[in-house]
């Protein structure tokens, strides 16, 4: 039987990648950071900018005194609705007498 006793040499060994690769990769996983921060935004925005026109234009709670009581006793206030009252009552046929 003869065996077979072939020598392999081993190679030297250093690094599988160059400079170029390295490179290469590095400027891959930047820009692939860079997709993905921008994708993240760009889904963020909208919601940002719907919020931000939701406090400046939406619906707001009414204050416990939105009317000043000063308005109802104003002279003119009252003249005003004395007179439209008179004219829709007349216009009724109901008789009204103006103070």
């Amino acid at each position: 039987m003869q065996e077979n006793n072939n020598i392999q040499l081993e190679e030297p060994s250093g690094s599988k990648f160059s400079a170029k690769t390295i490179t290469a990769y590095a400027a891959l996983a930047v820009f692939c950071a860079f997709m993905v921060y921008y994708g993240i935004m760009a889904l963020m925005s909208p919601g940002k900018k719907i919020s931000s026109i939701n406090s400046e234009f939406g619906y707001k709670a009414a204050e416990k005194e939105t009317v000043d009581d000063r308005l109802f006793s104003d002279s003119s206030f009252v003249r005003l609705n004395r007179k439209k009252t008179g004219s829709a009552l007349l216009k009724w046929g109901i008789p009204f007498s103006r103070r």
